[in-house]
């Protein structure tokens, strides 16, 4: 009883790791759908692998690594943290500093 009830948690435990992963991998099939919710063919292939790689020790790091290797970096759900895409990640930001100082700029134009 008590080893049925330890399974359970590990398979438990795998698939919460697997669809964590999961949702960080875009889906190549259906357009803006993460491998956690995607049902094509693909996506649940790209599980099981995904949970196959657990199962022989690999970190997320080298899952992850692994489907880049083989699809490039658009997998990812979201844009790695380097280089160009340091760009997009501020850019959101410098929008919303340029957006107020507009506003401002224009109230104040008003005033006068």
């Amino acid at each position: 009883m008590v080893f049925l009830i330890a399974t359970l948690i590990d398979t438990t435990n795998l698939d919460n790791k697997v669809f964590e992963i999961a949702k960080k991998l875009n889906c190549l099939v259906c357009l803006g759908e993460s491998v956690a919710y995607s049902q094509s063919d693909l996506a649940v292939d790209m599980r099981n692998k995904i949970k196959q790689m657990l199962k022989e020790g690999k970190s997320e790091k080298e899952i992850l690594d692994y489907f880049v290797s083989i699809y490039g970096e658009r997998i990812l759900a979201e844009p790695p943290k380097k280089g160009i895409y340091n760009f997009l990640w501020i850019m959101p930001y410098f929008i919303l500093i340029i957006s107020f100082l507009g506003i401002l700029i224009y109230f104040f134009s008003k005033r006068k």
